[in-house]
């Protein structure tokens, strides 16, 4: 049941915020979680987003959100797409640069049909304290992220709140962390929440109510420390994968996003930067990491998380962008307070999210027919199959020739060796004519190998970025094989000269 939110219960739960980083950690039982997302490389990821509008009546449009940041964290390196007789566009905010793909059908279209393609590149992302950033900042930005927006205000109560949360600190820094402390302690997830809530902050503080989804927690963390004069922005996305440190709550299932969408929160500290935050996730974790609601911040499954996310968050997310107050293209019908998800009308109804909770995967169309009253949506995602392994063809052709060469000659030696013996190794000499043809052969596909396997790739080469693990981790194993097929090919070589020791 909401709460009203009085003086007294801010003040205490500013008090317990404040306590938080002087909780005794219970050692042994951190020791068993671990959250430390720290930059270690990029990840390739492709993207499918395919949206059917069902029972389309006259007129139809669908707009999808495109990713539209390009930074130290993310980079965009490929957008197409496919509809069916659909006019497409692409356009770009010109207030907040979100990039967002619209198509319109016309009433003859009976399923209209996008697929959004994109391939991203995202990594960990976290701050060092101990070192200071030189990067200019145009200061026209950091005025516009202490603005207000519709649902995000800084006057009020919003403003009194954050008044009385950051009373007695020193610095941006330290107000940011009493703020996000006092989000934890104050607020808590709530799943019911439709989708990722909406982020109507004055709504929840006049309440007293202060749950909600990432929309309503980040937003909430964001307009307080806007009201205390630091600049903060949302960043609209969705996880991608699973989290590489274990929490089941902090990642995305690859094969489906069906409620994958995340909002996340940056906030700028002169001398860092833009700096990653995220108190939603830790409501998350705390309400829904275990069978039983953690309601203790000092919890040893939450510590290690509540401590990361002030300051970084992992690469395993998708960013669209920090745009708030959306009008579509092509729409007179009012705003959206974000778009982090597909969006549809036909010529009966207003501009709506298509829901994330009813998107369905391409072989499951029949799914239900709520969206929109009579709309379906499909998501699916292919993760970033492993980087083409470029010289592998080579490899194995220079394998192949090089086996068949040493067929006639080192089997039977080998052979030999092992005792074993028999008519039927005479049959193995039919290959000793071609060997020289093989071993030609061979030793092309191996230099063809070779220059595909350890040249530097160019810079932005889709097959194999150079700062992809995945990649790396691929041309390591190629190297590997390379030296095998090297020495195969060799031994035919070397025969003539070893030969007489054993005959």
């Amino acid at each position: 049941m909401p709460t009203r939110l009085s003086r007294r219960s801010l003040l205490q739960s500013a008090s317990a915020s404040m306590l938080l980083a002087g909780v005794p950690a219970l050692r042994a039982e951190e020791a068993q979680r671990h959250f430390d997302p720290k930059p270690n490389g990029w990840r390739t990821f492709d993207v499918t987003t395919t949206v059917s509008l069902k029972e389309a009546k006259g007129p139809s449009t669908i707009w999808l959100p495109v990713p539209s940041l390009d930074n130290g964290w993310q980079r965009t390196l490929d957008v197409h797409w496919t509809d069916n007789a659909g006019k497409v566009q692409m356009s770009t905010d010109g207030d907040t640069g979100a990039k967002i793909l619209t198509a319109t059908y016309d009433a003859s279209v009976a399923l209209p049909t996008l697929t959004l393609l994109t391939r991203v590149q995202t990594q960990n992302r976290g701050v060092d304290w101990q070192a200071k950033s030189s990067e200019p900042v145009d200061p026209a930005e950091l005025h516009r992220w202490v603005q207000p927006s519709e649902l995000i205000p800084v006057d009020g109560i919003v403003r009194k709140v954050a008044q009385q949360i950051v009373a007695g600190t020193r610095g941006d820094r330290e107000k940011a962390q009493r703020i996000y402390d006092w989000v934890i302690v104050s607020s808590y997830r709530d799943p019911k929440v439709r989708g990722c809530g909406v982020g109507d902050i004055r709504a929840m503080l006049e309440s007293g109510n202060l749950s909600g989804k990432c929309a309503d927690i980040n937003a909430l963390f964001v307009g307080l420390c806007r009201a205390a004069g630091i600049p903060a922005r949302d960043i609209y996305g969705v996880r991608l994968v699973p989290s590489a440190f274990g929490y089941r709550e902090l990642g995305g299932n690859p094969a489906s996003l069906k409620g994958a969408q995340h909002c996340r929160s940056e906030i700028y500290l002169k001398g860092h930067g833009w700096v990653a935050m995220d108190p939603a996730d830790v409501t998350k974790v705390m309400r829904q990491e275990t069978p039983e609601w953690i309601k203790d911040p000092a919890h040893p499954i939450v510590t290690p998380v509540r401590r990361a996310l002030f300051g970084s968050w992992e690469g395993n997310w998708m960013g669209y962008s920090s745009a708030a107050d959306i009008t579509l293209p092509g729409s007179k019908k009012g705003k959206l307070p974000l778009l982090h998800v597909p969006a549809g009308r036909d010529g009966r109804r207003r501009p709506r999210p298509l829901r994330a909770g009813h998107f369905r995967l391409p072989d499951h169309r029949q799914g239900d027919h709520r969206l929109n009253g009579q709309h379906d949506a499909m998501v699916s995602q292919s993760l970033p199959a492993t980087p083409p392994a470029r010289g592998l063809g080579a490899l194995l052709a220079a394998g192949v020739a090089a086996l068949l060469a040493s067929g006639c000659c080192v089997a039977p030696l080998a052979l030999a060796l092992l005792g074993v013996s028999g008519a039927w190794i005479g049959q193995l000499r039919v290959l000793e004519p071609w060997s020289p043809w093989l071993l030609g052969g061979a030793l092309l596909a191996l230099g063809l190998a070779a220059w595909q396997i350890y040249r530097r790739p160019a810079p932005g080469d889709a097959a194999c970025a150079l700062d992809d693990p995945a990649c790396g981790q691929t041309r390591r194993g190629l190297r590997r094989w390379f030296w095998v097929v090297a020495l195969l090919t060799a031994v035919p070589l070397l025969l003539p000269l070893v030969a007489p020791w054993f005959y």
